[in-house]
């Protein structure tokens, strides 16, 4: 049985190799774009600063409570008993730093991990999908990481109230993208590099809340 000869009029189809970079001319403007757009939102977290506290203000003293006891030395878990993880403790220790004051270290602390939430959106999300709903997928998740407002509530009833659950859910969904959703280009490099940041994610879970902690856990035996 002879083989069918190669249509001339047709072209040849390439292949990527397992570890080559997409070249799709549409891929570049969308990472760029996207970053853009995660910048200017992280930019506008920081240019309006402190936001006034609609509901649920005791929960904020509560949080820069521990954040403050952290950049003077004062450990949670370790040298007093604390409600939460010491992961939002932390952000709003760096916070204190970073902006110079109390008031200033939840938006400070908002910026800080929303810049990490974009960029690992952007790697999960780019190598898995075409650059629309990549790009879409992190200004969601980006948005729901830093809105100064309780999910639940209207947009106008600002509060830094419940900020670690906004973290969380923005943790989780980088992880299911990354466990979900299979690779454009799947390579060995990416599988380790997939799980590493899985695994990562899913200890960061465990000190910002032991329930995100437990479904983290979940996420990663699923990967």
């Amino acid at each position: 049985m002879k083989a069918p000869k190669p249509n001339p009029k047709q072209p040849a189809k390439t292949v990527l190799a397992a570890n080559e970079i997409p070249t799709n001319l549409a891929w570049w403007p969308g990472l760029g774009g996207t970053v853009l757009i995660g910048v200017a939102m992280l930019g506008c977290v920081a240019f309006t600063g402190p936001v006034p506290q609609m509901l649920y203000g005791h929960d904020l003293i509560a949080l820069l409570d521990g954040g403050w006891r952290w950049h003077s030395g004062i450990l949670p878990h370790y040298d007093y008993y604390a409600p939460l993880g010491s992961l939002s403790f932390l952000l709003i220790s760096l916070g204190i730093s970073i902006g110079g004051s109390l008031p200033q270290a939840m938006p400070a602390a908002v910026c800080l991990f929303g810049a990490f939430i974009l960029l690992l959106m952007l790697y999960g999300a780019f190598s898995r999908m075409p650059p629309l709903p990549a790009a879409l997928a992190c200004v969601v998740v980006l948005a729901t990481a830093i809105t100064p407002h309780e999910l639940r509530y209207e947009s106008s009833a600002w509060s830094y109230a419940g900020y670690y659950n906004r973290w969380g859910y923005g943790l989780l969904c980088s992880m299911l993208i990354m466990v979900v959703a299979p690779p454009l280009h799947p390579c060995r490099r990416q599988e380790v590099a997939d799980g590493a940041i899985v695994g990562f994610c899913a200890g960061l879970l465990i000190f910002l809340k032991i329930s995100y902690g437990i479904v983290g856990m979940g996420v990663l035996a699923a990967q």
